[in-house]
């Protein structure tokens, strides 16, 4: 099992932390206590509950605990003052504060999206101490993205796709498809059977990707889903709210800047690095912090130059670029 947070992956069976790419040097009980940490994230370890853990049947003084705390943030460069990892919670012990995603073993060395680490954490946190969660943002911002990224690999999540989906009738059909559920002819049967094989199912966790067309459908579904089942949790992905009765919604906002131009200077070509300053932000304003926007900005600058395509852009209406979206970034 491969663990990745930031820019650390922690692979748990070849006990390792590696930084981009690069092992970094960790003590084997520094890495046990890592390895508790990134697979509870959001779990406060009490101090005698963490010493008792990491060494069964050993006394440990509350020193022993804290000089091991000090070795994982250095592994992590992790200010204690401002923490993106370890958390002290006074008179209660610890938290791991960041987004895991789990990385298959076959698949190459990930991390979340460039720029997307609070938002992932905010997502992480609205699923941790709630059931319903509505990630909205623009189109092509990367909702569907991040949630891949986070649950795209993780067996257990019912991944449901909705961007054509519009009545009742096709929600259903569409969760159930997904669910392997046989269903009535007649519609309302058919959400019976539904709603019966939901709470049947026990511990189960929906992603409905897309939602923005069905969310008035899904407002009067999603009720009766999480009533049948009290294990259920559901993220939607939306460009809007809508009538929509969630819990917690998370608002995934444009790149910062520093982000969009590094994910331009990343995927672009090599040419880039030396293109006047002053251009290059002008192009990257009217992309708008868009991560889709970019990654499609950087296949046309291999063909156009920086300033042509800025000129393009400049042109009211000027939306061909969102017009030629490959299939393999049609959700993004």
């Amino acid at each position: 099992m491969r663990l990745a947070f930031g820019p650390f992956l922690l692979d748990l069976r070849a006990h390792s932390l590696h930084r981009d790419g690069t092992l970094v040097p960790v003590q084997p009980k520094v890495l046990d206590l890592l390895e508790l940490f990134a697979t509870e994230p959001g779990v406060v370890h009490g101090r005698e509950a963490l010493g008792r853990r990491l060494w069964p049947g050993v006394h440990v003084t509350e020193d022993s605990l804290h000089q091991l705390i000090r070795k994982a943030r250095r592994a992590l460069d992790d200010d204690p003052a401002e923490p993106k990892y370890i958390d002290t919670l006074a008179r209660r012990g610890w938290r791991f504060r960041a987004a895991v995603v789990s990385v298959p073993e076959h698949a190459a060395p990930a991390a979340l999206p460039a720029g997307c680490d609070a938002v992932a954490a905010s997502l992480v946190e609205a699923m941790r101490v709630g059931r319903t969660v509505l990630l909205s943002g623009a189109a092509g911002i990367g909702k569907s993205h991040l949630v891949r990224a986070m649950y795209g690999d993780d067996p257990t999540v019912a991944w449901v796709d909705l961007p054509r989906v519009r009545t009742s009738a096709e929600l259903v059909a569409a969760v159930a498809r997904v669910l392997d559920v046989p269903l009535e002819t007649d519609a309302v049967g058919a959400l019976a059977a539904l709603e019966r094989a939901i709470a049947a199912r026990g511990a189960t966790s929906l992603v409905l990707d897309g939602a923005e067309g069905c969310l008035d459908a899904l407002s009067d579904a999603l009720p009766r889903w999480v009533s049948a089942n009290a294990a259920l949790r559901v993220v939607v992905t939306s460009r809007r709210r809508g009538g929509l009765s969630v819990e917690t919604v998370v608002n995934m906002p444009p790149l910062a800047a520093d982000a969009a131009r590094a994910l331009l200077l990343k995927l672009g070509p090599a040419s880039l690095i030396s293109v006047d300053e002053g251009e290059l932000t002008k192009l990257l304003d009217q992309l708008g912090g868009v991560p889709l926007a970019i990654v499609l900005a950087a296949g046309r600058l291999r063909i156009l130059g920086v300033a042509e395509l800025s000129a393009r852009l400049a042109v009211p209406r000027a939306c061909w670029l969102m017009r030629t979206v490959p299939a393999s970034t049609a959700r993004f």
